[in-house]
C-alpha cells in the first residue's frame, strides 16, 4: 500500500504547472504622442488576476521584489478573518526597503488551477498586508503604489542596497495615524524593528510557497508574450517549457547561463562575454539586469555617444531622426526609411556549450511603428546617465520567451521554438508525455494487482473458514457418534 501511495503521488505531482495570463495596463497620459508613447511604457505596468478566499484580485507583477502583498483595504472586503486587527498584535512588521512602513504578517486561501485545467487546489498562502495610513495619498512613490502585488525577483530584499535590520526610532503610532486600537490606552506604543520583515519575507514569495505545497515540480518560471504585436502574455511557473510543451519547446535549443547573484542586492542580472554592433564590440557595459517592469532597453549614455555617431547622427540619417529628453531618459524615434538601416545587436555568451548562444536584436526588433497611419518609428533603446549596465525589458521579452529559476539562480531562452523545430529533433527528444503516461499506467496496474489480492484473499479467507467449519463439523460428527456408541454400550451392559 506504500508503493501504491508513493506511486499515485507521483501521478498527481509529475509535471505539474500553474499558468498566470499577464495584462498590460496603461497608467500613464503624456502630452502628445511621442511622450505619451515613452512614458507609457517607462513604467511597464502588468497585471494578473488570481481567487483570493473566492474573489477575484488584480496583482501587480514584479521582478523588483520578492515579496506577496494586499493592502488592508482590499483584505478586509475580501477575507476579513485575514484582516483581523487583533492578527496586529504579535504580527506587525517593517518593510521600509520595498516601500511598505508597516505589514501585518497573514495568511488567506488562495486557489490556483492546474495545468490548465479545471482542476482547483486551494490552500492557506502566507502574504503581507500592507497597512495604509489615512492620509496617504493616491500618488505615492513607485515601491507603494499598488494594491496587490507578486514579487518575481530571484531572492528577498533590496536590489539596490543592502537591506539592515536595527532599532526604528519611528515606533509610536497614533490612532489618527494608522487604523488600530487598544483596550490599555488611546496612544499605541509598538516597538517594531526597521525592516524586521525581511526575516520573513521569503515565506511570501508565491513560487517559494506553491513549490513548498507540491503544486509545482520546480522554481522555474517562464515569462512569454502571446505574440509581439500583443502587450499579454502567460508567466507559466513549475517547470521548463521543454517539460510540459514538447511542441514548441526542445531542450536542444535551451541556451541558459548563471545568474550574478548577489544575496545583499538580490537582482535578476548575467554578465556577458560580448555586445557586438555590426561585429563591432561595444566597450561599454556587459552586465544586463531584466525587468518585465521596463517597457524598453536601457543603457548608458556612452552606449547613447556610440549610436549616435554610428547611426543617429551619422550624415545619412540624421535628418531623419529626433531626441527628445523624457525625465531622466533620453529617447529616439525615426522615419521609416532609415530604419531598415540599423545593423543587427548580438549579446554573446560564449562560455555556454551551445554555438548559437547569442539574443540577436534587428530592425524590427528595435523600431517599432506607433500606428498603422504613422510612418514614425519609436526606437526601443533608451538612455539614461549615470547607469552603466543595460536592462532588457519588454522588447527582449517579447521577441525571446524567457526561463528564470530561484532556486538553481539560472537565466535562459531558447533559440528556436515552434514551427521552427524539426522533427528529427522530436524524435531523439524522450517525451515526457510519455514518462507520465507509462507512470500513471503503472499506477493502474497497482490498484488492479491490490484489487485482485484482496478479492482473492477475501475469497481464500471465506473458503478457509468454510473448510474448517465443514472439519469441525465432520469431527464433532464423528465425536457424537463414537460417544453415542459408548453410551449405548454402557447401557446394554448395565442391563
Amino acid at each position: 500500500m506504500i508503493i501504491f501511495l508513493f506511486f499515485v503521488k507521483i501521478c498527481f505531482s509529475f509535471n505539474s504547472f500553474i499558468s498566470l495570463p499577464f495584462i498590460y495596463i496603461n497608467n500613464k497620459k503624456g502630452t502628445s504622442d511621442t511622450i505619451n508613447y515613452f512614458e507609457s511604457f517607462l513604467n511597464n505596468s502588468i497585471y494578473t488576476t488570481l481567487n483570493v478566499n473566492n474573489n477575484i484580485l488584480k496583482f501587480h507583477i514584479t521582478m523588483d521584489r520578492h515579496a506577496t502583498y494586499i493592502s488592508d483595504k482590499i483584505l478586509k472586503d475580501t477575507d476579513s478573518k485575514a484582516a483581523d486587527p487583533k492578527n496586529e498584535i504579535n504580527n506587525l512588521y517593517s518593510l521600509e526597503y520595498i516601500g511598505i512602513s508597516r505589514a501585518v504578517y497573514t495568511t488567506s486561501i488562495f486557489s490556483f488551477m492546474l495545468n490548465n485545467t479545471n482542476i482547483s487546489i486551494s490552500k492557506n498562502y502566507s502574504l503581507f498586508m500592507k497597512k495604509t495610513k489615512i492620509n496617504e495619498s493616491d500618488s505615492t512613490d513607485n515601491y507603494n503604489e499598488y494594491d496587490a502585488e507578486i514579487g518575481l525577483n530571484i531572492y528577498k530584499g533590496n536590489k539596490l542596497n543592502k537591506v539592515i535590520v536595527d532599532y526604528d526610532p519611528d515606533d509610536y503610532y497614533y490612532d489618527d495615524f494608522y487604523e488600530y486600537k487598544t483596550n490599555r490606552t488611546e496612544k499605541k506604543e509598538k516597538i517594531v524593528w526597521r525592516n524586521n520583515g525581511y526575516n520573513l519575507e521569503q515565506n511570501t514569495n508565491l513560487i517559494y510557497q506553491l513549490k513548498k505545497n507540491k503544486l509545482i515540480s520546480s522554481y522555474t518560471y517562464l515569462i512569454k508574450y502571446d505574440n509581439q504585436n500583443d502587450e499579454n502574455g502567460h508567466i507559466i511557473i513549475g517547470g521548463f517549457p521543454h517539460e510540459y510543451d514538447q511542441k514548441n519547446y526542445n531542450k536542444q535549443y535551451f541556451i541558459y547561463s548563471t545568474v550574478s547573484f548577489n544575496q545583499d542586492k538580490p537582482n535578476w542580472q548575467i554578465t556577458f562575454d560580448d555586445i557586438k554592433y555590426d561585429e563591432e564590440s561595444l566597450i561599454n557595459g556587459k552586465i544586463v539586469e531584466f525587468s518585465i517592469n521596463f517597457g524598453f532597453i536601457l543603457t548608458s549614455l556612452s552606449n547613447k555617444n556610440y549610436f549616435d555617431k554610428v547611426f543617429f547622427k551619422n550624415s545619412t540619417f540624421s535628418n531623419h531622426c529626433k531626441e527628445k529628453e523624457i525625465g531622466s531618459y533620453f529617447v529616439k524615434y525615426c522615419d521609416e526609411k532609415v530604419i531598415k538601416n540599423f545593423k543587427n545587436l548580438n549579446f554573446y555568451l560564449y562560455t555556454l556549450y551551445n554555438g548559437n548562444n547569442k539574443l540577436e536584436l534587428n530592425f524590427k526588433d528595435v523600431f517599432i511603428k506607433l500606428n498603422e497611419t504613422s510612418n514614425i518609428y519609436f526606437f526601443q533603446i533608451v538612455f539614461q546617465k549615470d547607469y552603466n549596465k543595460w536592462l532588457f525589458g519588454r522588447p527582449l521579452f517579447k521577441k525571446y520567451p524567457m526561463v528564470f529559476d530561484q532556486n538553481k539562480k539560472i537565466f535562459g531562452f531558447y533559440t528556436k521554438i515552434g514551427e521552427f523545430i524539426n522533427e528529427e529533433s522530436h524524435e531523439n527528444t524522450f517525451s515526457y508525455a510519455w514518462i507520465f503516461v507509462i507512470i500513471l499506467s503503472i499506477c493502474l496496474v497497482f490498484v488492479i494487482i491490490i484489487v485482485v489480492i484482496c478479492y482473492f484473499k477475501l475469497v481464500l479467507d471465506k473458503r478457509k473458514k468454510r473448510a474448517c467449519e465443514l472439519d469441525d463439523y465432520e469431527y464433532m460428527s464423528k465425536e457424537d457418534n463414537y460417544l453415542k456408541k459408548e453410551h449405548t454400550q454402557l447401557f446394554k451392559d448395565d442391563l
